[in-house]
């Protein structure tokens, strides 16, 4: 298992603390959509084919669970969660909130963007099958993509 200490979010931290208005997002797709996660929750990327152990009698969005330094991790499919296609997710981010861990795969991680590159969308919610897990939309200053922000009090539920 190749783990990637994700270097980046932590120097993004430190500039987090000079500039406290603004926020980091991780930005990345799943079955060709492309969503947010703001990357304090964020403890570390795995990157490449991980073997999951598949566990019995789980939710259909639980992928099963894999073993990270002396810890069991859930791993939930960020593409069944979010009613989307299934892809080949070769990423898992872990994500940290509240004393709870868990990981969700992804096909591959975008960018990391600043929230003063971004501005808040008005595309209309209702045309997101699940609002479960979504928290906003978002649209890049720059490119005009729309990103959707993952809700991690949510997430961190799964």
């Amino acid at each position: 298992m190749k783990c990637l200490k994700f270097c980046d979010i932590l120097k993004l931290r430190k500039i987090k603390k000079v500039r406290e208005n603004n926020m980091q997002y991780l930005i990345f797709d799943v079955a060709d959509n492309k969503y947010a996660l703001n990357i304090d929750v964020i403890s570390e990327i795995i990157k490449n084919n991980v073997n999951i152990t598949p566990m019995p009698l789980t939710k259909p969005t639980q992928l099963g669970i894999i073993p990270l330094r002396k810890e069991v991790i859930n791993i939930y499919s960020a593409g069944r969660l979010l009613n989307r296609k299934n892809t080949e997710n070769s990423n898992i981010v872990i994500i940290e909130k509240d004393g709870r861990k868990l990981g969700i795969t992804i096909d591959s991680v975008y960018a990391i963007k600043d929230d003063a590159l971004l501005t808040e969308s008005d595309i209309e919610m209702q045309k997101i099958e699940d609002e479960t897990y979504i928290k906003k939309a978002f649209k890049d200053k720059d490119s005009n993509e729309i990103y959707l922000e993952l809700n991690e009090e949510e997430l961190i539920k799964a």
